[in-house]
């Protein structure tokens, strides 16, 4: 049993979060989690802690979806090398996937800039992505 779940059961009405407060179950998880506001707080805009969270997730998924695109692209390539009878849909293959990379590595970029103006630290790239931060302003 995850241990959050003893804190939020997924069953029942509603739970109490703060003294006073209660909301719904997944809402307290969602709340507990960080990745959603107490009901009636606007803290997730701007540069509070939850933003900061927020920018720290959505590098993540955009890393990994760089990561994800990027091998798909090389098998793509190499299985267009290969004597494939399929070998043009491989090559078009490759092309989407090595775009797809290269739209979130764009993303990547704007977000790191983002990060680095509001001084949140930044998290590690991979080699391949290191000029990101080298780029001229």
């Amino acid at each position: 049993m995850p241990p959050l779940t003893l804190l939020t059961p997924p069953a029942g009405d509603s739970v109490e979060i703060l003294p006073g407060v209660e909301t719904e179950p997944l809402e307290a998880f969602a709340w507990l989690d960080g990745t959603a506001p107490l009901p009636d707080d606007q803290d997730d805009q701007g540069d509070g802690p939850r933003a900061e969270l927020r920018l720290l997730r959505d590098h993540h998924k955009l890393l990994a979806d760089w990561t994800a695109r990027t091998r798909a692209a090389a098998a793509s390539r190499a299985r267009a090398n290969d004597d494939d009878p399929h070998q043009e849909a491989w090559k078009n293959a490759a092309h989407g996937h090595a775009e797809q990379a290269g739209h979130a590595e764009q993303l990547l970029a704007s977000l790191r800039d983002t990060m680095r103006a509001r001084e949140v630290a930044l998290p590690a790239l991979p080699p391949e992505l290191i000029h990101l931060d080298h780029r001229p302003e």
